[in-house]
């Protein structure tokens, strides 16, 4: 087994599922939706258990750069020229990555110092921007899948439903409360189920079976 850069970037997009699955097991409810000192006393009350999230999300989001890395390297395997659109994958990517650490330090804030509505605010915020860049990327794999055949059909689909629901609560920056806003349900759970599965299903594959190693796909040519 050589290890690739696409098959090291599997791997250790394997190890970020794992991380986000363990912390995932701290998730204590939905900070925002009530009143303002239901929101202070929830970073309050669980404060540990949002450090040890943090922790494990933080170390995930590393892995997770790595994962872009072997990500990009089979994208342009497969694209060819450039490599335009592997390029605005790993970009994109990194950025919803650097987003996100941004929100996780925001978060782990929340629990060291006499939390404020504002901090809270931007906390929910980042996180709701950081799935624009994410579905920036998923549709990136998705026409490498369609036309140049990256990776099987089924992941293409599962990149654009993935990266439907990365774009959903972005509506939420126009509302003013209810699950939609930032901070709501749906922000907090929707965008990420799929995604994981999606992480998991893509690192699967890099891992398995590097495009090198894919002699049944075949090399698809550009259209149009």
């Amino acid at each position: 087994m050589t290890w690739s850069a696409e098959r090291q970037g599997g791997v250790v997009g394997l190890v970020s599922v794992a991380l986000a699955l363990a912390a995932e097991v701290f998730e204590a409810g939905v900070a925002r939706g009530g009143t303002d000192q239901e929101t202070i006393r929830y970073f309050h009350d669980h404060a540990t258990s949002a450090r040890v999230q943090t922790l494990l999300f933080v170390l995930g989001a590393a892995f997770l750069v790595w994962f872009l890395a072997g990500l990009r390297s089979r994208l342009a395997t497969a694209e060819g020229r450039d490599g335009a659109l592997a390029t605005l994958a790993l970009v994109a990517g990194a950025a919803s990555s650097t987003l996100t650490l941004v929100a996780l330090a925001v978060q782990d804030a929340l629990t060291l110092e006499t939390p404020t509505m504002s901090l809270a605010a931007l906390h929910d915020t980042l996180f709701l921007i950081a799935g624009l860049p994410l579905t920036v990327t998923l549709v990136a794999v998705a026409v490498l899948v369609f036309a140049r055949h990256a990776f099987a059909t089924w992941i293409g689909w599962l990149s654009i439903g993935a990266a439907a629901l990365q774009v959903v609560p972005l509506f939420g920056i126009v509302a003013d409360g209810g699950p939609l806003a930032p901070g709501g349900w749906v922000s907090a759970f929707l965008p990420y189920p799929l995604y994981v599965v999606w992480l998991a299903a893509v690192s699967v594959v890099m891992t398995a079976r590097p495009r090198a190693q894919a002699a049944d796909v075949p090399d698809a040519s550009w259209s149009g």
